[in-house]
């Protein structure tokens, strides 16, 4: 297939958006500190910390995610970067795509809500996880399939390209291969070999990669060959996609797909194109109902957005186009302007939660147990480089742990609990939990058992000033 110059353009553009964006640099959110965790054991080994729980990462996903050695360090955007480039890369082949399936537009206007739909976003490289390289797999999938009617080399890349995100994806992408047999039947003629090519080659490929990246990187690491996923072997994260949030950012293209869908003609539905689309939306939404991952059937919604609105367009009346169009930017720009409010306490949250680790990791002896609320745990432990235990919203810490981290509330209810707890006492010990720090709406706090203990340097010549 030849390369368009919008493939080779769109995926620059989306770089250049991504890294010129807030969220590409913004600390990271609990399930990336999972995965960044799991990839400094990959970098690091036995001097990495050291937590009894894992993400749900795949060994590939790992593998690829610290694919840069060089590039990925310690820094937001260094551990994003290799999502980053995969996710500008599923740009070039959704354009690709979009151009085989219709027309070079449609594939352009695909790539280019990919990059304005804050979900969307979240596959293309924002958000650190697996989700690039999935889009990326199964852009290249799509591809090869929509050409097995006329190749039969086609079949073996459809095969490849599907194993790569089954191994990433795990049970999210086991209906790329069940698109592809689907559309051999209608298209070519369904065989025992044909059958044979599709599901050998998923199987080896996402085998070969789950097994050489688990003896590579994650039996060092401690990782287990199969993960437990959100569900059973499922490896995408569910949380990225809600339905409704998303269903919002989606309301600007109502008018024009309502409009589409009224002045389409027949003849469109009976297009091969169309009919791999609805294929791949119907396999993709039912993979969306059963494990809750959406990657597939967000792309697929995006671009039946994008064609049947844009060659709607194209059969329409400007009297009627026109104020289509109107209302579709302004619910776009509306929306676009009330956005940034409602994650402004987010944005805070994440930021304070960042600096309370490093002073947790600055300032508190690592000999010291710490306990945190267990929203932001992993965070805490990413950025202090430390151990850090898990504190079950609304409970007491256990009688060895030194400190805590929890928000403002927890913190004076965590402080009326001891002091009702030390006056019920018999030896009339004054059990105390006392500020340390406060950074945003988290508190670091001492946990003490008594009057006469008090936290002081074992020698003056530590490294470490523990608060008294």
């Amino acid at each position: 297939m030849r390369i368009s110059l919008a493939a080779l353009l769109l995926p620059f553009l989306a770089i250049l958006v991504q890294l010129g964006m807030e969220p590409s640099r913004r600390p990271l959110e609990e399930r990336e500190a999972v995965l960044a965790i799991d990839v400094q054991r990959l970098r690091r080994g036995a001097e990495a910390i050291g937590t009894a729980t894992h993400g749900p990462w795949t060994a590939t996903t790992l593998s690829l995610v610290a694919g840069t050695p060089r590039l990925v360090g310690n820094r937001e955007l260094q551990l994003r970067l290799p999502g980053i480039l995969a996710g500008a890369a599923a740009i070039g082949a959704l354009t690709l795509l979009g151009r085989r399936m219709f027309v070079p537009r449609v594939g352009i206007a695909t790539a280019l809500l990919m990059l304005a739909v804050p979900s969307a976003r979240q596959l293309i490289g924002f958000g650190l996880g697996g989700e690039p390289f999935f889009v990326l797999a199964m852009s290249v999938a799509l591809l090869a399939i929509r050409e097995m009617a006329l190749a039969r080399g086609a079949a073996v890349v459809a095969g490849l390209a599907g194993g790569v995100a089954c191994a990433v994806a795990g049970v999210d992408g086991l209906w790329l291969p069940l698109l592809a047999l689907v559309w051999l039947r209608l298209h070519r003629g369904l065989t025992f070999r044909s059958a044979g090519v599709v599901v050998g080659t998923t199987g080896g490929v996402a085998a070969v990669l789950l097994v050489v990246g688990w003896l590579a990187f994650g039996r060092d690491a401690g990782l287990p060959l199969l993960p437990e996923g959100y569900g059973p072997y499922g490896y995408l994260d569910p949380t990225l996609v809600r339905p409704r949030p998303t269903g919002m950012q989606l309301l600007p293209l109502a008018p024009l797909v309502l409009l589409g869908a009224f002045s389409m003609r027949s003849a469109w539905w009976r297009s091969e194109s169309f009919q791999l689309l609805l294929l791949w939306l119907v396999l993709a939404g039912a993979t969306w109902v059963v494990t809750g991952t959406a990657a597939g059937a967000l792309t697929a919604i995006l671009m039946t957005a994008a064609a049947i609105a844009l060659l709607a367009l194209e059969h329409t009346r400007r009297l009627i186009a026109v104020p289509a169009c109107a209302i579709a930017l302004g619910l776009a720009f509306e929306m676009n302007r009330a956005a940034p409010q409602g994650n402004e306490s987010q944005i805070l949250e994440r930021w304070a939660i960042r600096e309370t680790g490093r002073f947790v990791g600055r300032v508190i002896d690592p000999g010291r147990t710490i306990a945190a609320d267990a929203r932001a745990a992993r965070r805490l432990a990413y950025y202090g480089n430390r151990r850090i235990e898990l504190l079950p919203a609304g409970t007491s810490p256990a009688t060895e742990v030194d400190y805590v981290v929890v928000p403002r509330d927890e913190f004076r209810s965590l402080r009326e609990t001891h002091g009702s707890a030390a006056e019920a006492s018999s030896d009339h010990l004054e059990a105390r939990v006392r500020r340390v720090a406060e950074f945003g709406g988290w508190v670091v706090a001492r946990v003490s058992e008594g009057p006469a203990e008090r936290t002081v340097n074992r020698s003056r010549n530590s490294s470490f000033v523990r608060p008294r």
